[in-house]
């Protein structure tokens, strides 16, 4: 089920709707070069993952 919330992010900011696959890949290529410094702790490095990955979830649910 898409998020229709969501769904309006798109390359340009708010506007028409993306088709759930094109707004899940644009969603993924935001946060896909966010890297973290290599001197970042181990205990940093997992919740950010985690946020890495709720964030691209959220074209799925907007609640997230």
């Amino acid at each position: 089920m898409d998020e229709p919330l969501s769904l309006t992010f798109n390359p340009y900011g708010l506007g028409s709707r993306l088709k759930p696959e094109d707004a899940a890949e644009f969603q993924q290529r935001q946060i896909a070069d966010c890297d973290l410094a290599e001197g970042v702790a181990a205990g940093t490095r997992a919740p950010f993952e985690r946020l890495r990955a709720a964030f691209a979830y959220g074209v799925l649910c907007y609640d997230v």
